[in-house]
């Protein structure tokens, strides 16, 4: 291959073809080759073209083809560039590269091109790794009205691309997941409401788009067990849980199960939800309708009996149903649909679990078993 000062171009790489090898690379790669051409031939025509960066602006990431812009390979090194702070790669990520920084460097970065859903991918998708460990949590807390801001603007904007909800859902469930709780744990009462989920949508639209996003994806099973996991912290914010019960979102829930009968992921979320939806709080006040609660009797009790053999299940479900009991106008309705019986049954095949007997035998008694 020719390195002289433009003579012979035998043997070259057509511009045509080096696009498109290019487009085979990872955006870092393109760009390094980009930025240093594999002969002079072509230092003109790929550092000064400004056709070859829109095009990999346009086709790479997303860039509508008519943006208003005289210097595409700006952008072009800019979206690079940002990608790395994303990626954590970058020297230059503030404060030395920590969780705390890698996250506030993200959020830096959505600031400017949330409008490219490429961009707001990759974003989402490195916070969906980052919010695993306490730090970057803390990170999310400092930045929370901006970064709720971005994830309520990505889900109402995409809400086609299934890919980009499941990251931003996942996002939510981390970013709310109480202080020091491991995934899955049972609470016995509900955290301060300190927080970041307190910061999405605070009028009810955080709500209401993760409600949309159920509705419009009823059929995929992972949108619905993500969706349903990420009510389970937002129900733990009393202004957040009165606006997902008024708005809804119990029916959601049992709706989901219902289309996905066999599916255990989507049910085992769906009973933490209810466990934070379905509280004597809520159904004092009437606020959710009385077929509505029927219906969550009636789905629990099923899963009971579909489930019987995963405990982690029957006794999320069980809870359910003792929280139910709490509330004595609903005890006949309990007993009409077939929850004693299935108690009985769950207590018999799960004879040694402690919440599922506790939660199961104290229901009995108040149903008069």
């Amino acid at each position: 291959m020719d390195g002289g000062d433009g003579g012979s171009s035998q043997g070259l790489l057509s511009p045509d073809a080096l696009l498109e090898l290019l487009s085979f690379l990872p955006h870092p790669e393109a760009q390094r080759t980009l930025q240093a051409p594999l002969s002079k031939v072509y230092l003109s025509s790929f550092t000064l073209e400004e056709n070859i960066w829109k095009a990999r602006c346009v086709e790479q990431w997303k860039v509508p083809p008519n943006t208003t812009c005289h210097a595409w390979r700006a952008l072009h090194i800019d979206l690079v560039h940002c990608l790395s702070l994303v990626d954590g790669t970058a020297e230059e990520t503030c404060g030395g590269g920590g969780d705390y920084d890698n996250v506030v460097a993200i959020v830096q970065v959505l600031d400017v091109y949330r409008s490219l859903a490429e961009m707001t991918r990759a974003c989402f998708d490195r916070l969906g790794h980052l919010l695993n460990s306490e730090e970057a949590r803390q990170a999310v807390k400092c930045v929370d009205w901006r970064i709720m801001d971005h994830a309520l603007w990505a889900l109402k904007t995409y809400p086609d691309d299934v890919d980009l909800l499941l990251k931003i859902l996942r996002f939510l469930v981390l970013a709310g997941r109480p202080a020091g709780r491991m995934e899955g744990a049972v609470m016995s009462r509900p955290p301060a409401s300190d927080g970041p989920l307190r910061a999405f949508g605070p009028s009810g639209d955080g709500v209401e788009a993760v409600l949309a996003c159920m509705e419009r994806h009823q059929s995929n099973a992972a949108v619905q067990a993500v969706a349903c996991w990420s009510l389970v912290n937002l129900a733990l914010i009393p202004g957040q849980k009165r606006s997902l019960c008024r708005q809804g979102g119990v029916l959601a829930i049992v709706r989901a199960m219902a289309r996905h009968p066999q599916d255990s992921e989507v049910h085992f979320r769906a009973m933490f939800a209810l466990i934070n939806l379905v509280t004597p709080d809520v159904t004092s006040e009437k606020i959710i309708q009385p077929d509505t609660m029927k219906a969550v009797v009636a789905i629990v009790v099923s899963a009971i009996q579909a489930f019987s053999n995963m405990v982690t299940i029957v006794n999320r479900a069980c809870l359910v149903l003792h929280n139910i009991a709490l509330d004595p106008g609903h005890l006949g309705a309990l007993v009409a649909i077939g929850a004693p019986e299935e108690l009985l049954h769950a207590i018999g095949k799960h004879p040694t679990d402690a919440l599922l007997i506790q939660c199961a035998t104290g229901t009995l008694r108040r149903l008069g078993r």
